[in-house]
């Protein structure tokens, strides 16, 4: 399943009294959520959850975004996640236009090979255990390998008592379904990478170290790279070197790039967090 998860919440209301640009409908802040979330759907994104506290505006967004997508997504809203979910998936066949109105498997896989199909979920933190199973059941189905037919967005409440349990929901948009954990029988960096690239089934690999992280944004940066450099198949960045409170910067190596540049890159340990290459280039 491609990445299930985005997880931002709103810092302001999307609709506050702001004057709305004469080209564009709504306000700044209007705009910036929803380029967000489009963003994440442009991209793969299965589960984004939006999180904002009482009276910020999330109901009246997650009414919004049907016209919101309207041209490039069928939009099917769930508005009171207490509703039996017999009455909720023959309004989600109507909102998605599935043959014959039913929520089977194979209208739903047609439709999502022609449309963008989105589930919106107001008031999600109110989500039963039951609703988030048979969202789970939606998300299993697949329009083409290893991409999920629905993405789910969930508009959730963050503000909450302190004695009151921890919503389901918040715990089902952390899950990451496309994880899969191996535990190897040696503790070794190149046997561990061979069988993650043997495993794996995306456009894209790359790999990160226990004892490095990435920067903010570096996959969105890699993988607009991608898109704009088609015929490029392997990007290397620089990184920093972090001991106590100095940050060096380091770049990889030119000895070792030469006609064997993925193997040289291997060998050298830049492989740790800054090489990212197309799956398919992969030779094991």
């Amino acid at each position: 399943m491609s990445e299930p998860l985005d997880f931002f919440g709103l810092d302001c209301a999307p609709f506050a009294d702001e004057a709305p640009a004469s080209v564009v409908i709504g306000t700044r802040s209007l705009r910036k959520v929803v380029a967000r979330i489009q963003a994440c759907v442009r991209d793969g994104g299965t589960r984004i959850g939006v999180l904002g506290t009482t009276g910020i505006g999330k109901s009246r967004l997650a009414r919004a975004l049907r016209g919101l997508f309207q041209g490039s997504a069928r939009v099917a809203t769930i508005l009171d996640p207490s509703e039996d979910w017999r009455s909720l998936r023959a309004a989600l066949a109507r909102d998605w236009a599935l043959d014959g109105e039913k929520l089977a498997r194979t209208s739903l896989v047609a439709a999502a090979r022609s449309h963008r199909l989105l589930l919106v979920v107001d008031r999600a933190e109110a989500a039963s255990e039951t609703l988030l199973q048979h969202l789970d059941a939606l998300q299993a189905i697949e329009r083409s390998a290893g991409i999920a037919a629905v993405t789910v967005v969930l508009f959730v409440r963050s503000d909450r008592d302190e004695e009151a349990p921890r919503p389901a929901v918040l715990d089902w948009l952390a899950a990451r379904p496309d994880t899969r954990v191996v535990r190897l029988r040696t503790g070794s960096h190149p046997l561990a990478r061979r069988v993650g690239a043997e495993m794996a089934d995306g456009e894209f690999l790359g790999f990160l170290d226990d004892d490095d992280e990435l920067l903010p944004d570096t996959l969105e940066k890699k993988l607009a790279w991608f898109r704009a450099h088609p015929a490029d198949d392997v990007l290397i960045t620089d990184g920093f070197r972090v001991s106590g409170a100095i940050e060096t910067r380091v770049f990889p190596p030119r000895e070792e790039r030469g006609d064997d540049l993925i193997g040289n890159m291997m060998r050298a340990g830049w492989s740790a967090c800054s090489f990212t290459l197309r799956t398919r280039k992969i030779d094991l």
